[in-house]
């Protein structure tokens, strides 16, 4: 009974984050990945995005998806997500992909690993695996020790409410309240005592009374009697002009191989988009020149890990400056 809880919370949660996170895609018909026109609205599915594909739709990743320099990504398969021989999907930290009863995914024949599905660099698919159909859940931790109702984050008069209600709880110890402004790291703003052991709802709230300026992202962390945890969904606030005084947001992450960085624009851009980093010193990390479709972000991968400190990001004639950690 406790995997059926933690299945209808996963659902549950599936089908409140299109309200909650910034940006449901919907699949409309049968189409690439990669292709604007399979999506409604028309833009290519990436940071920050829910993806839906519904029922009767079937969607082909024609090219490896790297979404790994995101924050949680969440996908809902009703229909089929199938990729060619040798393509793959790298999800980030935290995300789920969900294959609901009737919908699929499938391999594009190479076997082995010539396709795979990673959430953090860990292989949660591989063709390997034969074809996979729901329900299904792909995710680093699925089952709660409770079942979360929902989880809300509000802005008013300048206080962030966040509140939650609980059907049940299992050696529920407490909760930390944790805010984000970058989607990657978290700081703890308030612990919440939880009730233990329940089979009633259960409401929760906290306050954050300093939000920061721009976008915050919001969680809860649930605490184990036994010290285990697990994190809620994410939820997205914008305190104030979100380019108050930028036409960029950078986002970034590093690994000991490798630096993602993720530029987003104040509005969707067409064409030549020339990108240059530079550090301090004058040194120039990265160079190249991309082409965007009406897109409102792109994503590069640096070969090398990249040294904390100050890096100027120019896109087209725009500069963004940035502090890498």
């Amino acid at each position: 009974m406790k995997k059926a809880y933690a299945l209808f919370a996963v659902l549950f949660l599936f089908f409140s984050l299109s309200k909650s996170y910034a940006t449901t895609v919907t699949a409309t018909q049968n189409g690439n990945w990669n292709q604007t026109d399979t999506w409604s609205p028309a833009t290519v599915p990436g940071c920050f995005d829910t993806i839906v594909i519904p029922a009767g739709i079937t969607v082909t990743i024609t090219v490896t998806v790297n979404l790994t320099a995101c924050p949680p990504v969440y996908i809902l398969v009703e229909g089929t997500l199938t990729f060619q021989t040798g393509k793959k999907l790298d999800l980030p930290d935290g995300s789920v992909v969900y294959i609901a009863p009737g919908g699929s995914l499938t391999g594009g024949g190479g076997g082995g690993s010539s396709n795979w599905i990673t959430i953090a660099g860990s292989p949660y698919w591989t063709a390997g695996d034969g074809n996979l159909t729901g329900p299904a859940i792909l995710c680093q931790s699925c089952s709660l020790p409770i079942e979360l109702v929902n989880f809300t984050a509000d802005l008013n008069d300048g206080v962030v409410l966040l509140q939650w209600q609980t059907a049940s709880e299992e050696e529920n110890d407490y909760f930390w309240v944790q805010r984000s402004t970058d989607g990657f790291t978290w700081e703890n703003l308030a612990m919440v005592d939880g009730a233990g052991n329940s089979s009633v709802l259960i409401d929760y709230a906290a306050e954050d009374r300093n939000p920061q300026l721009g976008m915050s992202y919001y969680r809860l962390k649930q605490v184990d009697m036994n010290g285990s945890f697990s994190y809620s969904p994410t939820r997205v606030i914008s305190n104030g002009d979100f380019y108050s005084d930028q036409q960029l947001l950078v986002l970034s992450s590093s690994s000991e191989a490798q630096h993602n960085v993720v530029i987003y624009f104040a509005e969707p851009i067409k064409g030549d988009v020339e990108i240059l980093i530079v550090g301090v010193t004058g040194a120039v990390l990265y160079s190249e020149k991309l082409m965007a479709d009406s897109e409102m972000w792109v994503a590069i991968t640096l070969d090398r890990p990249v040294s904390a400190g100050i890096y100027a990001i120019r896109a087209n004639q725009t500069i963004e400056k940035v502090f890498f950690q």
